[in-house]
């Protein structure tokens, strides 16, 4: 079903796409940057470096691309523990799991409880 583009930052699509999923490629990209503006700074260092990116690939290789949480695909990396927490855990491997991308946002809403 086609709906409308939910656009960025509550403002509507200024293409007016009609689209699949939630927003068009480029609201989706300019979202993701303006998350990355308001993100914590530690946390904006940590995901931007070189360290995080080969971390992150080599945990979703080893894991089987399998969330823990749910045992459906892990399509993104999640910190068991707060970078805002603990941010010296950033790139500490015992610290980050694989996990689908709804139970990393349940995780941020209901705290960082497991959820199992």
């Amino acid at each position: 079903m086609m709906r409308p583009c939910l656009g960025v930052g509550g403002r509507p699509c200024p293409r007016g796409a009609l689209i699949k999923g939630r927003r068009c490629e480029a609201c989706r990209l300019e979202e993701g940057r303006r998350r990355n503006r308001q993100r914590d700074p530690v946390a904006r260092r940590v995901y931007a470096s070189a360290e995080w990116k080969e971390l992150s690939r080599r945990v979703r290789e080893e894991d089987g691309r399998v969330c823990r949480y749910c045992g459906g695909v892990g399509d993104t990396v999640d910190h068991i523990e707060s970078i805002r927490r603990n941010p010296a855990r950033a790139l500490d491997r015992s610290n980050v799991v694989v996990a689908c991308r709804s139970c990393q946002e349940r995780r941020k809403t209901v705290g960082r409880g497991d959820l199992t």
